[in-house]
């Protein structure tokens, strides 16, 4: 698991080294290359009506950590920090029901992250999206969750998610 480097602090007449240079050297190139994932669907999902069911992801734009294996719902914290997390789930046109997403941390839903769509109408498809800053240590894993509850099973199509390294 990677780190956020630490440059290194010089102490009153310490001599200059490659060592010390290059501690900054990596520091700089973390800020270059932070952890990014971009994530969305190219295969249809059933969603069951009634309850949150988690999304699955199968293509990776980007993944500059490696926090996802292709065809999982979850996204694992190489890096501890601050994240902003971002997903947009696309339903088929309905005028039935409400429609869901919401970002879920370690198996728990996080409420603030919640975006429903009610009643998308037949013209509009209804695409919620949730969006949250959250803390995550190394081996944390976030998820995007489904749920509509047309009264019958609903075909997913498309989605994303996009998690962007913020802050230690």
């Amino acid at each position: 698991m990677a780190t956020v480097p630490s440059p290194h602090q010089f102490a009153v007449g310490e001599a200059v080294t490659s060592t010390n240079i290059n501690t900054y050297y990596s520091s700089l190139q973390f800020l270059l290359n932070p952890p990014i994932a971009r994530l969305a669907k190219s295969a249809n999902q059933t969603v069951a009506a009634g309850s949150f069911v988690p999304i699955t992801f199968d293509v990776s734009s980007i993944d500059s950590y490696n926090g996802h294996s292709s065809g999982s719902t979850k996204y694992f914290a190489q890096v501890q920090g601050w994240y902003m997390v971002a997903a947009n789930l696309q339903w088929p046109n309905s005028n039935v029901g409400i429609r869901d997403a919401l970002i879920a941390k370690n198996g728990s839903s996080i409420p603030e992250s919640n975006g429903t769509t009610s009643n998308p109408s037949n013209l509009t498809p209804g695409n919620p999206s949730a969006t949250i800053l959250v803390q995550l240590n190394v081996n944390d894993f976030i998820e995007c969750w489904g749920f509509q509850n047309t009264g019958g099973n609903v075909s997913l199509g498309l989605g994303a998610i996009s998690i962007i390294w913020m802050h230690v």
